[in-house]
């Protein structure tokens, strides 16, 4: 109290109440002081996220067969990845030659010996939207092309176009009936060859239809996702289109939007967090 003395004796206060304003005067600058830090913070960090934006990019590509869908291959066939990278350009990366920095996931996954049409993109909200059966209004539709063993007629079909099969607890159960199934030709007595187009995404869920009607896939190929035909962009085994934001837009109903790009660990940091695990399960 006694150091605000002087103050009462100059404005004829009490003691006490000087004190008091003299308390609410410090919170008060305080306040202030601690109101201006956070402002700049909040602009140094959206200076910072905006800085660190990119454009989402998605790449059609016609996977061939032998090619790992996966970041990483278990033995010694090329990923989607690599494979993009290597019919690029023998002396230019991904990155350079498309501007894309961050990290890309695959849209829905294909079996190694399934070719056709994929996509390559660094949004996982987009990821999401296409791959997910409850994302939205509209499921995005996905056409493949199979030869299946037997001959088959639209009665022996009929059950797929309907009521569609069960998988079985462990894959998924009861699938949706396809939204079109269209037998296009014989190469052979015992072989059909078939179009059909699905709204969901489970795991080898084409070849698992076949099998529960008694028959198998023998080759399998999708060729539409949306909108995107592959014989339109990519036709050859092995091309590859950095589709525009027009394209993404009309053919996969999505609008393309500004994302954070993904930032990935150097091996300094990957080796680091590798100890860190390790000391912890010890």
């Amino acid at each position: 109290l006694y150091h605000n003395r002087p103050v009462c004796i100059k404005t004829n206060h009490k003691l006490r109440k000087c004190s008091q304003d003299s308390k609410k005067s410090r919170r008060m600058r305080h306040r202030q002081t601690t109101s201006r830090i956070a402002i700049v913070l909040v602009f140094a960090t959206l200076l910072e996220f905006s800085q660190s934006l990119v454009a989402v990019e998605l790449i059609i590509f016609h996977k061939p067969p032998n090619v790992v869908t996966s970041h990483q291959s278990q033995d010694q066939r090329p990923t989607v990845y690599e494979e993009v990278e290597r019919r690029m350009h023998q002396s230019s990366t991904l990155e350079e030659l498309t501007g894309i920095q961050s990290k890309l996931h695959a849209i829905g996954r294909l079996d190694v010996d399934t070719t056709g049409l994929i996509l390559l993109t660094n949004d996982g909200g987009l990821v999401h939207h296409v791959t997910n059966p409850t994302s939205g209004k509209k499921n995005i539709p996905k056409t493949y092309e199979a030869t299946i063993m037997g001959h088959h007629t639209d009665q022996t079909l009929e059950l797929l176009r309907t009521n569609g099969v069960d998988l079985g607890p462990k894959h998924g159960g009861l699938t949706q009936p396809v939204d079109h199934l269209d037998i296009l030709s014989y190469p052979t007595a015992k072989s059909t060859i078939v179009s059909l187009t699905i709204r969901e995404g489970k795991n080898r869920q084409i070849r698992r239809m076949f099998h529960a009607i008694g028959s198998g896939v023998m080759k399998l190929k999708r060729t539409h996702v949306g909108k995107l035909s592959l014989e339109e962009l990519v036709p050859e085994e092995g091309q590859w289109k950095l589709l525009s934001n027009a394209e993404i837009r009309d053919c996969l109903e999505w609008k393309p939007r500004a994302i954070q790009a993904s930032v990935q660990p150097s091996n300094d940091q990957k080796n680091q967090n590798r100890g860190r695990r390790r000391r912890r399960q010890r």
